[in-house]
């Protein structure tokens, strides 16, 4: 009897574990299964900003199918769980930025990519699931858990060797090259090209202001404002939920309504804005700024 319940306890306190396994081998096989859709979504959640889309992507399999692996082994060592935890709360917070940015309108309703073309979950679907499914699940990792074991050197090589095993043969794919041309050239090409826009307009200090003029970008969600009594164009990203001033020189004007971002700002110091009913509103130079859906539309 008391066999069993020592048995019994130690399922218990692994469940977390088996769980976040599991969850993180599902995910990294789907995606290893379509690599491109990964890329693609990294290149979208701009979290390609120290290294390519293709590398952070590889990455990001090999971390799911490491620790995937050596928590399904039982191994709940501090150096497994710690970037398991950094891993979890990433997911948390990618899934949960991208459903308040759909639920404001800021971003077009999709899957998440978290399974790859395995499940399609809504951005709602995918926070609250990913919310009640791997928070608790690692909160069970570090309960009772210890390091006082000797290093599981073979359980420690097969996580490795499935980790490494599984980004090699994502990146076998022979769609990888277009992907990688495409994101050189379409990046450039269409999140740094705005159009002028007629679906939205500015009030400033609550009245309308015929000068300023909205540009809204032909690959993402980011606005560009000109106004005459702006020193600068303004560049409303909701991304970084901030509004960042461009360089007068960084703007090229074309023809047909065309304007174009040189050397696109993807980081920098921003004013942060707050979107209302009537809105996404901010201030800057003293004047309070709303960008809102035009009248006439």
């Amino acid at each position: 009897m008391g066999k069993l319940h020592r048995l019994w306890k130690d399922f218990t306190y692994s469940i977390g574990g088996v769980i976040l396994g599991i969850v993180f081998l599902v995910a990294a096989f789907s995606k290893a299964t379509s690599p491109g859709s990964l890329i693609d979504q990294v290149a979208k959640e701009e979290l390609d900003f120290l290294l390519t889309a293709t590398q952070v992507a590889l990455v990001t399999l090999a971390l799911e199918a490491g620790l995937g692996t050596a928590l399904l082994l039982g191994l709940r060592h501090l150096w497994v769980l710690l970037p398991t935890s950094g891993l979890v709360i990433l997911f948390l917070f990618l899934t949960g930025r991208n459903y308040w940015l759909v639920s404001q309108g800021l971003r077009e309703t999709g899957t998440c990519g978290c399974f790859g073309e395995l499940f399609n979950r809504t951005p709602a679907e995918a926070f609250w699931q990913d919310l009640f499914l791997l928070l608790p699940a690692l909160i069970f990792c570090f309960w009772k858990r210890s390091d006082s074991e000797p290093l599981p050197k073979m359980r420690l090589a097969i996580a490795a060797l499935v980790g490494l095993a599984i980004p090699s043969w994502a990146s076998l794919d022979e769609e990888i090259p277009f992907i990688e041309a495409a994101h050189q050239l379409g990046t450039l090409a269409k999140t740094s090209r705005f159009t002028l826009s007629h679906s939205y307009s500015v009030t400033i200090d609550g009245d309308a202001d015929s000068e300023t003029q909205v540009y809204e970008s032909e690959g993402s969600s980011s606005f560009l404002i000109t106004a005459f009594r702006l020193r600068k164009p303004l560049l409303l990203d909701p991304r970084s939920g901030t509004v960042r001033r461009v360089e007068s020189e960084l703007v090229r004007t074309h023809s047909r309504g065309t304007i174009e971002v040189l050397n696109f700002p993807r980081k920098g110091d921003g004013i942060p804005f707050t979107i209302g009913s009537d809105g996404v509103t901010f201030e800057i130079d003293g004047s309070t700024f709303t960008l809102e859906t035009s009248p006439s539309k």
